[in-house]
């Protein structure tokens, strides 16, 4: 299991645009240096496929979106064509069991 923050790098440009265009120039320029240390999720989904892992959770997605629905469908998108195993969403104080782990 591969547990990792993960960036889609598509939304965060668009809510760049979009606060750009209600001329919130100073809130988009503090978003504009996040790619430098969050990783996209394609390139998540790589590693993990690399890595041999059977299941890939992210966590502190950025953007941040709901835990379900067609925002984090959206977020998720095309990461299955890199990775063909699970690819799960943790929520905020979520156990994930891990197999052949002490109880």
């Amino acid at each position: 299991m591969l547990v990792c923050e993960a960036l889609n790098t598509r939304l965060l440009e668009e809510r760049i645009r979009a606060l750009r265009a209600m001329g919130r120039g100073l809130q988009a320029s503090l978003f504009e240096d996040i790619p430098s240390y969050h990783i996209d999720v394609a390139d998540v989904a790589r590693l993990a496929a690399r890595a041999g892992v059977r299941q890939l959770v992210l966590d502190h997605l950025i953007p941040p979106v709901p835990n379900a629905g067609p925002e984090l469908d959206r977020f998720i998108s095309g990461m299955a064509d890199h990775f063909r195993g699970p690819i799960r969403v943790a929520r905020d104080t979520e156990r994930i069991p891990v197999a052949g782990a002490a109880p």
